[in-house]
């Protein structure tokens, strides 16, 4: 096996024209690929027919396609190959919308900068000019000023992006740039610090600025029938308390017209004349579009857990809202809320005193048949403890919940992996992958595991 893999790496830096008559030969070699099962609760024949997909690569050019077929006998088979140029798996990416503050920038140039003329900065072009006004020739100067004195309301914008439905084709983009007209979050007693640089001839060619303490906007959307739904609300950065602002806080329906951008080039924008509010939500996190399309969940946040209300699309009648509270809730816990197809998921850890999870416990909330949510899974996953992974991958059949993770994203391809049904925790090991010496640079290829 070292031998294959030094010849492999050897061939990913040869010249073109050796890649390409190396890569049939390459293409014909099969290379190993082998797990060994740690049992770390219960028993495989749990996890009967479930299927955990592992992608790695070293450097783009070596491929390895595993699929773990998980149950009493797990198996695994290898698609491996060769690309003469580098490739790279490609997460499919969700159309979304982001509006935020303006908070900080640095921009250079060879040429003078124009303050008033730049859009980054324009909205700020007194505050530099009265800093660049006290730099001296070839010098540079940071000053911090209180934002108050140049603002009434904070500069936002808007930008989308538009995809495919299977998230790999972008399709197009609609931008907002007077979002913060309409949201006009009002500036307080926040500070800028702007700094300057000139050249020995007085012009200046490097300039940036950064909000001390700005909101933080949460802008959760969905597109839908051509238009954009906005889950919004301001949070105040230190304390997470919501700040006032023009709108308040809650889901908005943002229609889409052909207009120009702030450079003045023809683009689709939003029709703020025309955007308006359809529910109103305090601390909103998260929106998703379920049941085809035909139903919005919203999942707004607390100090003890989250709460979700499903919305008829059409009509914006309330159809459902259920508590999902937190399971160690005073005790420095945190939980994380996803999605799995219609489910809703939420992964709780108590963290111990190095930080590592102590305890975990999984729930899961599935959409019936009726159009409403039950919950089906709460299962107290501790035994399994399985690391600290940020990077999940769920998956319901409707009766078992499958999640899988890479040991590490970037250094060990080794899987973890955990089934729940109704009655709790009814499998977790470990598969140790022989690629996780990582003496080859092999890293894993996606975020998350694929499932099935």
């Amino acid at each position: 096996m070292k031998k294959m893999l030094a010849l492999l790496l050897a061939l990913t830096v040869l010249s073109g024209a050796v890649l390409i008559g190396g890569s049939a030969w390459v293409a014909e070699e099969k290379e190993d690929l082998d797990y060994t099962e740690e049992l770390l609760y219960g028993s495989g024949k749990a996890a009967e027919g479930l299927t955990v997909r592992s992608l790695t690569t070293v450097n783009g050019h070596l491929h390895w396609d595993t699929r773990l077929h998980l149950g009493e006998a797990p198996a695994w088979d290898v698609d491996f190959s060769f690309t003469p140029q580098s490739r790279w798996y490609r997460e499919p990416s969700q159309s979304h919308l982001v509006v935020d503050i303006k908070s900080n920038i640095g921009m250079s140039s060879s040429s003078s900068i124009d303050f008033w003329d730049e859009q980054e900065i324009s909205f700020l072009a007194q505050a530099f000019q009265d800093v660049a006004d006290r730099t001296a020739n070839g010098g540079e100067r940071t000053e911090t000023l209180p934002l108050a004195d140049y603002l009434d309301y904070y500069a936002m914008e808007g930008n989308s992006w538009v995809y495919e439905e299977e998230g790999i084709e972008f399709l197009d983009s609609v931008e907002w740039p007077d979002a913060g007209d309409f949201f006009k979050i009002q500036v307080t007693d926040e500070t800028v610090e702007i700094t300057i640089e000139k050249d020995d001839d007085g012009n200046t060619y490097d300039v940036s600025y950064m909000i001390q303490d700005a909101p933080w906007v949460n802008s959760s959307s969905v597109y839908r029938d051509g238009a954009w739904y906005l889950l919004y609300s301001a949070m105040n950065e230190n304390d997470g308390s919501e700040i006032p602002s023009a709108a308040a806080p809650g889901l908005y329906y943002l229609p889409i017209i052909d207009g120009e951008n702030e450079y003045g080039v023809p683009q689709k924008v939003i029709d703020t004349a025309n955007v308006r509010m359809l529910y109103p939500v305090e601390r909103g996190e998260n929106l998703y579009l379920v049941d085809e399309g035909s139903k919005l969940l919203i999942i707004s946040g607390g100090g003890s857990g989250a709460q979700a209300i499903l919305l008829d699309a059409d009509t914006m009648e309330e159809l459902q809202r259920f508590e999902m509270p937190m399971v160690f809730a005073g005790e420095q816990g945190w939980q994380n809320r996803t999605m799995a197809g219609d489910s809703v998921i939420a992964l709780d850890k108590r963290p111990g005193e190095d930080g590592a999870a102590e305890e975990m416990w999984l729930s899961l909330w599935a959409l019936g048949e009726d159009g409403r949510y039950r919950q089906e899974i709460s299962c107290d996953v501790t035994p399994a403890m399985m690391g600290n992974s940020y990077w999940d991958s769920y998956s319901f059949d409707g009766q078992r919940l499958l999640m899988a993770s890479y040991v590490d994203r970037w250094t060990d391809p080794s899987l973890d992996v955990v089934v729940c049904d109704g009655q709790g925790l009814q499998y977790a090991a470990r598969f140790h992958s022989t690629q996780r010496d990582n003496r080859y640079g092999v890293r894993c290829d996606s975020d998350t595991p694929l499932l099935s």
